[in-house]
């Protein structure tokens, strides 16, 4: 069913990976409708107890894809395919606020945690992607960037609104604003990553299982 991500369930985790290592991962128009359909997916399942979100290869991912976008504006909107339309459809119907409705704020409403796997380079609409997850892990290699002011773009409203909350508005200014990587260092520090592994280590399917399990067992009652 799902052409640009990979849905797996192993035990009681379901482990999504955008899967365009081609492109670095760079999400097009149907990477987003696939990505929101598996976590729903997800949530429905009473097997799963926790969500992983990944990358495949050496990136987390580039963000949009500006390949896509410049079709999307040539053609003067999305194509549309019948397993897209079917997607969309079954992904409706969750009693959720309104706020919680649009692009990527529907990830805090889902009622399982989602936990991004930040494997290497993540940037632009991605930095956004992981920021609205429960938590975040990354490997030592990874490495975070915003795009908003090289295009001349007010920052998204899921990393603007969040990082407001956690840091405030200096550091979100920083966050948000300057062409600067976020290195690993500053993201540890301000809280944004839980931790940092060496890329050789960081992504084993098993151990990630198993710190999600044991993660939403210890606190069970917090989704």
């Amino acid at each position: 069913m799902y052409e640009e991500i990979i849905y797996e369930v192993e035990d009681p985790v379901a482990t999504i990976t955008i899967n365009r290592p081609e492109r670095l991962n760079a999400l097009t128009a149907r990477t987003q409708v696939e990505l929101k359909h598996a976590m729903i997916a997800a949530e429905r399942d009473e097997s799963v107890v926790g969500i992983i979100l990944t990358g495949a290869g050496r990136a987390f991912s580039a963000g949009a894809d500006m390949r896509s976008l410049a079709e999307i504006a040539e053609r003067r909107g999305i194509e549309q395919d019948e397993s897209l339309a079917q997607m969309e459809s079954e992904s409706r119907g969750r009693d959720v606020e309104q706020e919680f409705r649009v692009t990527w704020s529907f990830i805090p409403s889902l009622k399982k945690p989602v936990i991004a796997a930040v494997n290497g380079p993540c940037a632009g609409m991605s930095t956004a992607i992981a920021t609205m997850c429960d938590l975040r892990f990354a490997s030592e290699s990874a490495v975070f960037t915003t795009s908003f002011s090289q295009r001349g773009l007010v920052p998204s409203t899921a990393l603007a609104g969040c990082s407001r909350a956690w840091w405030g508005p200096r550091r979100r200014s920083t966050c948000c604003g300057a062409l600067e990587e976020w290195t690993r260092v500053r993201r540890n520090a301000w809280g944004w990553s839980t931790g940092s592994s060496p890329a050789t280590s960081f992504w084993r399917p098993r151990a990630a299982t198993s710190r999600t399990w044991r993660l939403t067992r210890r606190r069970p009652r917090l989704w």
